[in-house]
């Protein structure tokens, strides 16, 4: 839900039934340029109580939303795969 950058990402959290979805943190570009790393990896990970086992991105179940403000200049987006692992 942040604006991109900062704070260290939690770990995946167990989403209870029938409990409010939460918008996933947004990557924003500046000048243009949306720079981001991540660290893709599959693990278990608890929804509504259900275990199951999907790719988790730097750590979250929801993958960033990666975002060019509109009337900003031409968008331009650089990502960096860090780690892949099956987790196996």
């Amino acid at each position: 839900m942040g604006g991109g950058g900062g704070s260290a990402p939690s770990a995946p959290s167990a989403l209870k039934a029938g409990a409010p979805l939460e918008n996933p943190e947004e990557l924003v570009s500046h000048d243009g340029v949306l720079r981001a790393e991540l660290n893709v990896s599959g693990r278990l990970v608890n929804v509504a109580g259900r275990k199951l086992r999907a790719l988790t991105y730097n750590d979250r179940f929801m993958p960033p939303a990666l975002a060019h403000p509109a009337g900003g200049p031409a968008g331009r987006t650089e990502l960096e795969t860090l780690a892949y692992s099956t987790g196996a």
